[in-house]
């Protein structure tokens, strides 16, 4: 897909399934325009996730953590924090994330990380579920 949006100019066949390796390449390759219309589409599914599948939103969240870490860009992680608090799924996610005390155990730091990022000064709803699981 990337190879078509370079040559055609434009992201037609951009779905949220390849979307994090045509944001890479984008990036990696310094092609501006499309790094510019990877965010707007990611942009673009944000303001749809009110009417989203969880495990949709969740895609989105990933995808924007993995453009905050590996790609050091924070444009999209930063509009994933809003959505998110914007949307009130922050104890939903980090539930989702840490189930159980067990498995806060083997939750790798990364998502560790994640976590307490999108929590941010909300860091109650990460106490609050890591103490229900006590």
């Amino acid at each position: 897909c990337f190879v078509d949006c370079v040559y055609s100019g434009g992201i037609d066949l951009l779905e949220m399934s390849i979307f994090r390796n045509v944001n890479k390449m984008a990036h990696v390759f310094e092609v501006e325009w499309l790094v510019g219309r990877c965010e707007g589409y990611f942009t673009e599914c944000l303001a749809k996730s009110e009417n989203s599948d969880f495990y949709e939103i969740l895609s989105l969240v990933k995808n924007g953590w993995f453009d905050h870490e590996d790609l050091k860009k924070d444009r999209l992680w930063t509009l994933v924090i809003e959505a998110i608090r914007y949307l009130g799924l922050l104890e939903k996610i980090i539930s989702h994330f840490i189930p159980s005390i067990e498995a806060f155990k083997t939750v790798p730091s990364t998502t560790i990380d994640m976590l307490v990022s999108l929590a941010g000064k909300q860091d109650k709803y990460l106490y609050k579920v890591l103490l229900q699981n006590v």
